[in-house]
């Protein structure tokens, strides 16, 4: 009876180890990782992805041989400006030294304060402008200066010195003219007027 217990265990056993030596092997899995969750899903039968075998730092053949760009902030530079201005601290202001527009300026501010440039002998290049005022019958001479563009200009008055009155009158409004005298103020029609008085005329 022993015999025949014994002889059933050492059947059951080899059955056993047979039955697991026929078992089939696992099937290879792939991982596979979605890009916008750290979830990793294996599919059963999929080939595994190579990963690269690039390191991190590695640098490709076309990535070298591309030159490095060179960026060079480049400030402007400005040309230098000076103003110009006439120097009329003295008692005499030679305009004709200066430029159009420096002139042009110092006769706005002739304009403003004619106070601060009377009794100062005034040298000034312009255009010649003659205009009549039939209300008070007087002719009036002018010495006037454009500005840059021709849109404006500034300008005195002016009475001819003795002699040169001929000049004058044979003179037609745009002609080129140069006037110096002094600078002077008069009253006339009961207006406080200046002029550049006793006026030579070139």
């Amino acid at each position: 009876m022993k015999r025949r217990l014994l002889f059933l265990i050492c059947a059951f056993c080899v059955f056993a180890l047979l039955c697991a030596c026929r078992r089939p092997a696992a099937e290879p899995t792939a991982a596979f990782v979605r890009a916008d969750t750290s979830v990793t899903v294996r599919v059963p039968g999929a080939a595994a992805p190579a990963e690269s075998a690039r390191p991190a730092d590695a640098v490709t053949a076309s990535e070298a041989a591309a030159p490095e760009e060179t960026v060079t902030e480049k400030t402007p530079t400005a040309a230098p400006y000076v103003e110009e201005r006439v120097d009329s601290t003295g008692s005499y202001i030679d305009f004709t030294a200066y430029s159009r527009s420096a002139v042009f300026t110092e006769l706005g501010y002739l304009s403003f304060d004619p106070d601060y440039f009377v009794g100062k002998t005034l040298k000034l290049s312009g255009e010649f402008l003659v205009s009549e005022d039939d209300y008070l019958g007087v002719t009036f001479y002018g010495c006037v200066v454009k500005d840059a563009t021709a849109c404006c200009m500034q300008g005195v008055d002016f009475v001819p010195a003795p002699g040169f009155e001929k000049m004058v009158a044979s003179l037609s409004n745009g002609d080129p003219l140069t006037v110096e005298g002094v600078f002077e103020t008069y009253t006339l029609g009961g207006y406080r007027l200046y002029r550049v008085g006793n006026a030579r005329v070139y």
